[in-house]
């Protein structure tokens, strides 16, 4: 076949990560009624790192940011060993190997250094993984998802061939898992995948105690410890601010993307669970969870401005806004879980 793109879905649920992105491009295919989103990105938890600030959801044991990947009843997961010194996978010619997975309804997601492709109009050397979901034969250029020069996430990304097998194998980082694999994911029809009011209860309310809702022993056993669970991520930001004004840290507004995304989550699974009588509104939580979504948004819109008028005092304010949405947060969210029944 000279020519096989696999679908991708443009508009996302999440957008604060290309690899969020990537997931629900994948499964958007094979769970309409997003049932996945339903159960998952309650809990959220940060990693410890002196330079920036790093959260994400935490849907089960962390392994890797990639953790959806590995334990999404509607994926099938494959985790391949690379060597980038050799231009063959299992025996097989690279670019022959990522064709053949295409043809067989495999995305292929694969670190690559972006340096080497002019499309992104890079000027020094820039690690990252991309999700390739298809090629040309007659062009000679594979399409790709990933955030684009100006860092949104884009699904119509080409290279030609060419520039691809040098980003493939001239690409310099330590170790690391991306560096010594790539994986395979294909969307799998799952009938028997349903709601689980129990399992959501239980991650809102680890989530409101700053618990995993999972052995939070095993993450420290993978080499992860250190790890702030829940609504306490709301004092890991105000604390990134506080050393951001005093520029200490590298700017990152990942993370407050990903606060507005997690009250996007919220408010899609609230509306779920009223329209499905899981829940009864009578205290308007859900126009109040809009409110606190829309105010967690003009915080990420506030802080995203610091890049333009470097004002510390508006960071100090921010922080102060980041302990009252924490504070109407919990009030909210508790609601719900003491209204909740076991399922």
């Amino acid at each position: 076949m000279s020519v096989k793109i696999l679908p991708v879905e443009v508009k996302q649920i999440i957008d604060s990560y290309w690899f969020y992105s990537d997931f629900y491009s994948i499964i958007s295919r094979v769970d309409s009624k997003k049932m996945w989103f339903m159960n998952n990105y309650i809990n959220l938890f940060d990693i410890p790192d002196p330079n920036q600030l790093y959260t994400f959801f935490y849907n089960g044991y962390y392994r890797d940011k990639m953790v959806e990947f590995y334990d999404c009843p509607f994926i099938d997961f494959q985790r391949i060993a690379i060597d980038r010194r050799s231009s063959t996978i299992l025996n097989n010619d690279l670019l022959d190997f990522i064709k053949a997975s295409i043809d067989g309804g495999y995305y292929v997601i694969v670190m690559i250094d972006r340096f080497y492709i002019k499309e992104y109009e890079i000027t020094a050397k820039s690690p990252h993984e991309v999700m390739i979901n298809g090629y040309d034969d007659a062009n000679k250029k594979l399409y790709f998802c990933d955030n684009n020069a100006n860092g949104k996430y884009t699904t119509n990304i080409t290279c030609d061939y060419e520039a691809f097998s040098r980003a493939f194998h001239l690409l310099e980082i330590e170790a690391h898992d991306f560096k010594q694999h790539l994986y395979l994911l294909k969307p799998l029809e799952n009938n028997d995948y349903a709601f689980s009011l129990k399992y959501v209860k239980n991650t809102m309310k680890a989530y409101l105690l700053s618990r995993s809702h999972t052995d939070e022993y095993y993450n420290e056993a993978l080499g992860t410890p250190g790890l702030t669970f829940g609504i306490n991520v709301y004092d890991k930001a105000s604390d990134y601010l506080k050393y951001l004004a005093q520029e200490e840290v590298v700017f990152d507004i990942r993370s407050f993307h990903l606060l507005y995304d997690h009250k996007k989550c919220m408010t899609m699974r609230l509306d779920y669970m009223i329209n499905n009588k899981h829940l009864i509104d009578d205290n308007q939580i859900l126009n109040r969870w809009r409110k606190l979504e829309a105010d967690v948004h003009a915080l990420r819109n506030f802080i995203l401005k610091y890049l333009f008028t470097r004002s510390s005092d508006a960071l100090y304010k921010q922080m102060e806004q980041l302990h009252k949405l924490k504070e109407t947060e919990m009030v909210l969210l508790q609601e719900v879980v003491d209204q909740l029944k076991d399922g």
